[in-house]
């Protein structure tokens, strides 16, 4: 057996280890809970995509790439029964694992080519034991929380994390550069093959998440490229036209006119929305009326009810998000010293960010700290320019004035990856490595992991909180389940339900079990809402067409929450009757006919 058919015959084996690993660490997770969206928004993307909102299955999310999407779509239209949408979140994450476990597998099972004394296969196996229980660690200590509650931008942090770690990684284990065998070059073109896909998946569920990863990239082809491996070049122009051809099919799917103007309109609503935002003062409201906003029609503009204003258009909310406040008051200056104050607050305060930050400058500390004492100092070039486009994007974000929760932590995702990544290149650097380098490494990672389990345990709310936070949304999803039971089951056929935004704004939905019993199906037939990014889009005016001119029309709200039903009233011109009232720990439902 040549030294090819040996690497092949070795990376099968560690493959099938890595399959059982995988196994015994999902498996579990997957028993003792159910996988919940975290955010509405998921609900709605999968909605789209398997046809609940418009009636059949649609590759045009907009938030997800075409290309991705269609394939989606195209499962549900083949077998509807099978919850995909989830099913492939849930995936990412695995295959995330899975991969990563099977590339420090195979670093590690090269040193160990040609070595059949049983001395040496005990230390393999001992090795491979130490590393699944740092990886199983990892993923419970940082992103457990984050998958049994869902997103889909988190999802494609971990998806491009784990990309960014297999393009670090590619070639560590290859001990023969000069080798032509064709069984081994195929082998090796894999481990490059494995980042790409990662990577490119990560665009297409959240672009954003991608140009926030790109830099990170580069950074990473100039330090392999560096390090000798000059075929990363080939490897990049190579998926890079991949990468182009994808994008490119993307934006032909959204250039039909109604998918561009509702681009222009959703664009100009985010700018509104999630940054200038709607101000509720005697000057706004002056200021307002002057772009055209009329006393009536503010209410329903500041509820975010936006689907109820037929006039609300792009040019509208562009020319209120130039109302001067908040920081578009301030100068640069100004600007930048919040800035910098806002990122020592949140690594000084206490919180779940200070823990999520005080991780990851720990982890660059401790790696700095290696490469030192190993003197590998090629190492700190990524190390510090890793580092510093962390926290430049994180100002960047901070500077723009919107940086929720699910954007920052994929941040911090990505930097744990890079960090992993670092420690797996240190560790297994050069063609062989002595037996006390790796051990000098392992300890260090076991270091890592005790700050990770003294921060994320001990000084952060993550997983103490989760219980409080997982059950709260399965209150959620219930109590509103109740109201989703009176519109499919009591309310007339063909009626249209209008809904405030904020109704069921936190109810999400289980992401393996799409066809829940108590909601009749996925999305409502009867149930409208009237707000959200979906509003302006083709879907939007699909499902409007549903309900026809002449459906009869019904108000449901939250109590004391959102848009009020007295001004529902006088914007619709509709005559309100509360004809019930669905009592929640959520809120309580109110349901008015409209005449």
């Amino acid at each position: 057996m040549d030294e090819a058919d040996r690497r092949i015959k070795s990376d099968k084996l560690i493959t099938v280890i890595a399959i059982a690993v995988t196994a015994f660490v999902f498996i579990p997770v997957f028993i003792k809970r159910d996988i919940i969206f975290a955010l509405n928004d998921d609900v709605m993307i999968r909605d789209i995509l398997n046809g609940s909102y418009t009636g059949e299955p649609s590759c045009m999310t907009v938030y997800m790439r075409a290309p991705l999407s269609f394939v989606l779509s195209l499962l549900y239209r083949i077998i509807p029964s099978v919850p995909w949408f989830g099913a492939f979140q849930c995936g990412c994450f695995i295959a995330s694992f899975f991969l990563m476990l099977r590339r420090i597998f195979s670093i590690t099972a090269s040193r160990y080519n040609g070595e059949d004394d049983s001395k040496s296969r005990t230390r393999f196996i001992l090795k491979l034991v130490v590393y699944s229980v740092l990886c199983a660690v990892f993923f419970f200590c940082i992103f457990y929380p984050r998958f049994v509650l869902i997103h889909y931008t988190i999802t494609a942090a971990v998806t491009g994390g784990a990309g960014l770690f297999l393009l670090l990684t590619a070639g560590n284990n290859s001990e023969k550069k000069s080798e032509k065998n064709s069984k081994g070059d195929k082998w090796h073109l894999l481990e490059w093959t494995d980042a790409a896909v990662m990577l490119i998946l990560c665009d297409q569920i959240r672009s954003q998440v991608f140009f926030m990863l790109l830099p990170f990239i580069l950074v990473s082809i100039i330090f392999l490229f560096i390090s000798g491996r000059k075929n990363v070049i080939r490897w990049s122009v190579t998926w890079a036209a991949v990468y182009v051809a994808l994008l490119g099919i993307h934006t032909i799917c959204y250039m039909q006119a109604p998918w561009r103007e509702y681009k222009n309109f959703n664009d100009a609503r985010t700018e509104l929305y999630d940054f200038a935002l709607v101000w509720d003062t005697d000057d706004a409201r002056s200021y307002y009326r002057q772009t055209g906003v009329s006393d009536v029609e503010f209410p329903v503009l500041l509820n975010y009810d936006i689907a109820l204003d037929e006039a609300a258009d792009a040019e509208l909310f562009r020319s209120m998000a130039a109302y001067p406040s908040g920081s578009a008051l301030k100068t640069s200056s100004e600007k930048f010293k919040d800035t910098v104050w806002m990122i020592k607050h949140n690594i000084i305060s206490k919180g779940t960010e200070r823990s999520y930050a005080l991780l990851l400058l720990s982890g660059y500390l401790l790696i700095s700290v290696a490469i030192i004492i190993k003197k590998k100092y090629v190492f700190l070039v990524p190390t510090a320019l890793s580092l510093i486009l962390h926290f430049g994007l994180y100002g960047v974000l901070l500077w723009r004035g919107r940086f929720p929760e699910r954007v920052m932590i994929s941040l911090y995702f990505i930097g744990y990856m890079i960090i992993a990544a670092l420690f797996a290149c240190l560790l297994f650097y050069g063609k062989t490595a002595a037996n006390e380098k790796i051990w000098c490494g392992t300890i260090i990672l076991c270091a890592i992991t005790c700050v990770e389990l003294i921060y994320i345990y001990k000084t952060s709310d993550v997983l103490r909180n989760l219980n409080r936070t997982y059950d709260r949304q399965l209150s959620v999803n219930s109590d509103c389940n109740m109201l989703y039971l009176y519109l499919a089951s009591d309310v007339e056929k063909g009626s249209c339900c209008l809904t405030d935004i904020y109704t069921c704004v936190d109810a999400t939905g289980n992401a393996l079990t799409e066809n829940c019993p108590e909601r009749g199906g996925a999305c409502i037939p009867e149930m409208f809402t009237v707000g959200g990014w979906v509003t302006g889009s083709p879907h939007m005016a699909k499902r409007l067409d549903h309900f026809g001119q002449d459906a009869k029309k019904m108000y449901v709200c939250r109590e004391n929450t959102g848009l009020s039903p007295e001004d529902f009233a006088r914007f619709t011109g509709l005559y309100l009757t509360e004809i019930n009232r669905i009592e929640t720990g959520y809120g309580t439902f109110v349901i008015y006919d409209g005449n």
